[in-house]
């Protein structure tokens, strides 16, 4: 096996499921091949990157919790920002001309599609043997799901005289009829670009869980392959936590919306303490990095002198996991891999974020390896109850496949 250059870009806009998604996928290649890693996110501290990888760090920009993109850089505009990333992806592809170039979620989520389509043109004018594939999580979208629309989208002779916000927008449309314009210029942005620019699309998914076709009801349209590679998890090493109280974990991602669900907890726990129902356990709250800084100290503060530990991120979040009677967290991607990896019993909180996290947290409810409670009900009698139920539950059983990083290293060592 010929060693290869691949170049991976990655974009975590929201939490931090992306980065370490990803990070999971360059440590199995890292020894095999050479790797460059395009990261575009907000700094993600000591998230133990294997040495060989080589990282190209763009402008970060991200999503406020208002759904507006904007530079992390306070020092530069968005528009600034965005024109440095383009530069900086030009120079490494014309640098290093890669054999393969991995592409974490476009044309799935079109919000860098200036960078990645000008990215797109020049790799295949450098190297025209260059392999393009798409990584795609198990739920694909972060707008409105399409899975009850037919998968023939009628032709519509007049959208190319519209722009598209006067297209999908027009007052005067029904509901429907908005939501099935939408749902074409959806299905023609991803399929078109797909066929045209892209070898394979890996999805890391089980199929026996969930697939492709469930949100996405046009994959007879591609004509690229379609690989499922089982999830992309984290796995447990032989590592342990040097800590002595048995406790109950809560997490909330990258903890942008941290606040919402930690606070209820917090006061659940509360509850349970001053009716002596704790039994000597603790709380242990890993809010996220992104959490803003005047909620992190009101949670702080909240948990003060209290049978609580609070602290922002750790490295070892799994063997947290590992190690808890009892999980409470957002249902994203990665959190929900550490769930099914490590088989604690777990309440899941979907965030109002996207809506992939309730999608993926009702699929898992339905196999019976969770609990899930919606934002709307998490009140502290709720949540107490939930621990209650939970610090008394066996490990889940399951045979889900979750090897999914070594398998799309596999294929992307052949194609």
């Amino acid at each position: 096996m010929s060693k290869k250059k691949i170049l991976f870009h990655s974009q975590h806009l929201h939490g931090v499921g992306h980065h370490f998604r990803t990070l999971q996928i360059v440590r199995e290649l890292s020894e095999r091949h050479e790797i460059y890693w395009v990261e575009g996110g907000r700094r993600i501290p000591d998230s133990d990157i294997p040495e060989p990888v080589k990282i190209i760090q763009q402008e970060p920009i991200y999503f406020s919790n208002w759904g507006r993109l904007i530079s992390a850089n306070r020092k530069i505009s968005l528009k600034e920002a965005l024109n440095s990333r383009k530069r900086v992806l030009k120079e490494v592809i014309e640098t290093i001309k890669p054999d393969i170039f991995f592409i974490e979620y476009f044309p799935f989520r079109w919000t860098l599609a200036n960078e990645l389509m000008q990215a797109l043109s020049i790799v295949k004018t450098l190297n025209s043997s260059c392999k393009v594939v798409c990584s795609l999580r198990d739920v694909p979208r972060e707008s409105p799901a399409t899975s009850h629309l037919s998968n023939r989208v009628p032709p519509d002779p007049l959208a190319k005289w519209y722009k598209k916000k006067f297209y999908t927008k027009n007052p005067l449309l029904t509901p429907q009829e908005r939501e099935r314009r939408k749902a074409r210029l959806y299905y023609e942005q991803v399929v078109s670009t797909l066929n045209s620019n892209f070898e394979c699309l890996l999805v890391h998914t089980d199929p026996r869980v969930n697939t492709l076709d469930q949100y996405f009801p046009w994959i007879e349209k591609l004509q690229i392959e379609i690989l499922y590679t089982g999830y992309v998890a984290q796995r447990i090493s032989e590592k342990s936590i040097d800590y002595t109280h048995p406790f109950v974990l809560v997490s909330s991602g990258g903890g942008a919306d941290a606040y919402k669900i930690v606070k209820p907890c917090i006061d659940a726990w509360k509850l349970l303490y001053r009716h002596n129902k704790i039994n000597n356990r603790q709380m242990i709250i890993f809010t996220g990095l992104f959490i803003p800084q005047s909620k992190y100290k009101k949670l702080q503060r909240g948990c003060e002198n209290g049978p609580f530990k609070i602290e922002m991120f750790t490295n070892d979040f799994i063997h947290w996991m590992k190690a808890a009677d009892f999980s409470i967290s957002r249902a994203g991607y990665n959190t929900c891999m550490n769930i099914l990896e490590t088989k604690t019993p777990a309440l899941v909180v979907p965030s109002g974020l996207t809506n992939d996290q309730y999608l993926r947290g009702q699929t898992l409810s339905n196999l019976g390896l969770v609990e899930m409670i919606m934002a709307k009900d998490l009140r502290p009698h709720r949540i107490a109850e939930s621990i209650e139920r939970g610090v008394l539950s066996s490990h889940s059983v399951h045979d889900i496949s979750m090897d999914g990083a070594k398998r799309t290293a596999d294929i992307l060592s052949v194609i």
